[in-house]
């Protein structure tokens, strides 16, 4: 299966192992997530109750004001016995307000950085 996006060849690609397709994703965000995202790899979060989670990665995009909890997973993994559970706790601390203000400092460090390399 291949698909044609404006000028770019996606060809279907079967991964044996999850970090395969973990590295994937975060070698190519701006392939996977578009060209103006900002992402940020593993990261963990915790709720308000301290249960703690580590997302595959976050991603910013400034121009839509979203930021979004990447979870990369083979779907073998099963959707109700592994993969919900993971997002699950994600989406949980993602609400929490100090998940959100960590976000916000490891962006802003992450653009003073590229900022200061130019």
């Amino acid at each position: 299966m291949r698909i044609i996006l404006g000028s770019r060849l996606f060809k279907k690609a079967e991964f044996d192992e999850e970090s395969e397709l973990e590295k994937a994703v975060s070698s190519n965000p701006s392939v996977v997530f578009g060209e103006e995202v900002i992402y940020i790899p593993q990261k963990a979060i915790e709720t308000v109750g301290g249960a703690g989670t580590v997302p595959d990665g976050i991603v910013i995009n400034p121009p839509a004001e979203r930021w979004y909890i990447v979870e990369v997973e083979l779907a073998r993994h099963g959707t109700w016995g592994h993969i919900a559970q993971q997002v699950s706790r994600q989406i949980v601390a993602a609400d929490n307000p100090r998940t959100k203000k960590e976000t916000l400092k490891t962006v802003l460090s992450l653009i003073q950085v590229t900022l200061l390399r130019w």
